[in-house]
């Protein structure tokens, strides 16, 4: 019996770009996809297709009883799908990417997550997927005090979307600061 796919990861048909934008981890692929697209080989197909079939192949990891034991299988699906020699080296470092973000991971998936650690860690893509992983996980939300005027303000319109304290002076004006 397979593992319980995660929602996020659960294969649904293709989407289409706006849908995947609305996703952070796909939002974070489209980055990728736009430094690697043309280092060290030229990728000719929309970011779309190739982040469709990342979740699609995450989602087959889910699927089978042992994933890790079909690593090759995998890889020639996706160069299939793809159409290209090289797809799997740059699926597979992506779907790295979208296992790693989930916060918990059945044992199945572990070792899929091994697997591919051991089969495309020295590829061309693997060092630019693992900066996405670090900065992901790196990044700190800031703690922002706002002035009793700042909270009225925002209590009125509570609907921001608020990525640093530049966007945040923007809205409000100069009350805001960083805690630290």
């Amino acid at each position: 019996m397979g593992s319980r796919i995660p929602g996020c990861l659960r294969w649904k048909g293709n989407k289409r770009k706006e849908e995947l934008l609305d996703d952070p981890i796909a939002e974070s692929l489209f980055g990728l996809f736009s430094k690697v697209k043309d280092s060290p080989r030229h990728i000719a197909f929309k970011p779309e297709k190739l982040i469709n079939e990342v979740y699609y192949i995450c989602n087959r990891f889910y699927q089978e009883q042992e994933p890790s034991g079909m690593i090759e299988d995998f890889s020639h699906e996706i160069e299939s799908d793809m159409g290209w020699r090289y797809a799997p080296e740059l699926v597979m470092s992506m779907a790295y990417v979208v296992l790693k973000a989930q916060k918990s991971l059945p044992s199945k998936i572990k070792r899929m997550f091994r697997a591919i650690e051991s089969a495309y860690s020295k590829g061309c893509y693997w060092d630019a997927c693992q900066q996405v992983i670090a900065s992901r996980t790196l990044a700190k939300p800031q703690c922002y005090i706002l002035s009793k005027d700042v909270a009225k303000i925002m209590a009125k319109n509570p609907v921001f979307i608020i990525n640093n304290v530049e966007q945040l002076n923007a809205i409000v004006g100069k009350n805001a600061k960083i805690m630290k």
